[in-house]
């Protein structure tokens, strides 16, 4: 979930997950994609500040495994 007010990306994982990657592509390509590895943790929300994005579109990917599967999310955001 995008919470543009408060400037976070949040997200729920299982709690099964091995391995997590969330990677913010800005739109106009212009821009180097940002990766940030998630590491697994006793909760499973997660939050990640989006108060340092250039203004703008990006595509976010959320790619997880349980080590037998994997699994990706995407989702737009607009900086404003």
């Amino acid at each position: 979930t995008f919470e543009p007010a408060s400037q976070i990306l949040a997200f729920v994982l299982p709690m099964s997950f091995l391995r997590c990657n969330l990677t913010f592509s800005k739109r106009n390509g212009i821009e180097e994609d940002i990766h940030i590895p998630v590491q697994p943790t006793s909760k499973s929300r997660y939050v990640v500040p989006t108060d340092k994005l250039a203004k703008g579109l990006w595509r976010v990917y959320l790619e997880w495994s349980d080590g037998r599967r994997q699994y990706h999310d995407e989702q737009e955001i607009s900086i404003v």
